[in-house]
């Protein structure tokens, strides 16, 4: 844009004479014996000057087309900005939706294990068979690949805000092989009965 605004200048500019000065000191090329005399020293000014007469229109049509590119360019700055200003709206509005999602998600995590413990605690009690235990183990493991799906899409939309704030995250290979070897929550195996 600032381009641009210049270039209006330049454009407004043209309507104006230019004028220019010449200057010049220096030594002539003389016969040898006149060489190191004092004689051989040449100066020079000039001056000119030259401005615009009769341009039929042009000098008018460069500064409406200088005009006419800074505000095509200013809108494609706004638009940009606009555009940027969407991507992070959308980005934080998915942010806030996933997170609600997993803590859902992590709740009913949290509810599965304790009927999977209160199922194996009334199955060692006999009260209970084995395929309800396995039927309990199947709910909790169903609902862990739910949870990890749904941390999987929230670093994806973490990724992308980020992205849409102009990056700035920089991990290191250590850094890198800590977040991959994390350790996965395990569920308990069905207790077997004696």
């Amino acid at each position: 844009m600032r381009s641009a605004n210049a270039q209006i200048g330049v454009a407004q500019a043209a309507y104006f004479p230019t004028i220019g000065l010449t200057t010049f000191f220096g030594k002539l090329s003389t016969p040898l014996e006149n060489l190191t005399s004092s004689r051989t020293n040449a100066w020079s000014l000039a001056a000119a000057i030259s401005g615009p007469v009769f341009t039929a229109g042009a000098i008018t049509a460069q500064k409406h087309q200088a005009i006419a590119a800074w505000e095509q360019t200013r809108e494609q700055y706004l638009q940009t900005a606009l555009s940027a200003f969407r991507d992070v709206s959308d980005a934080l509005i998915s942010r806030e939706k996933i997170d609600a999602v997993r803590a859902e998600q992590a709740r009913a995590v949290q509810s599965n294990e304790d009927a999977l413990r209160l199922t194996t605690l009334r199955y060692d009690n006999g009260l209970s068979s084995n395929m309800a235990v396995l039927e309990a183990n199947q709910r909790l493991l169903s609902a862990q690949v739910s949870l990890a799906q749904t941390e999987i899409g929230r670093r994806v939309v973490i990724v992308q805000l980020y992205k849409a704030l102009g990056g700035g995250w920089n991990l290191t290979d250590a850094q890198w092989v800590a977040a991959s070897t994390a350790p996965v929550a395990q569920s308990p195996a069905p207790a077997q009965k004696p």
